[in-house]
């Protein structure tokens, strides 16, 4: 909730939003909270992230997860997050 007051008063209303934190890898433990939040303020969830201890460690080395662990499963997560942002901007060849 802090990230979306501290964007509202912005001009440029949210478009999207993504729950981090959702969930351990090993015991999903997530409370829905980013898909509460999103109906809330009607807002598609782009996706939930999970408390991965390999982002904190390629974080130490310096090194981005999608470079270091590209086939994880949580960069294929990030990669479908980034998928769904970046697909309505992009124009098709036949257009």
């Amino acid at each position: 909730m802090k990230k979306i007051t501290q964007i509202a008063p912005s001009p440029a209303p949210p478009l999207e939003g993504i729950q981090n934190v959702k969930h351990f890898l090993a015991i999903a433990s997530g409370k829905g909270g980013g898909e509460t939040l999103s109906r809330e303020l009607s807002l598609p969830l782009l996706g939930s992230l999970p408390i991965d201890i390999e982002i904190r460690k390629c974080g130490d080395k310096g090194i981005p997860l999608m470079i270091d662990s590209p086939d994880s499963d949580t960069a294929r997560l990030f990669a479908d997050i980034a998928h769904k942002l970046v697909t309505p901007f992009v124009v098709s060849e036949g257009k």
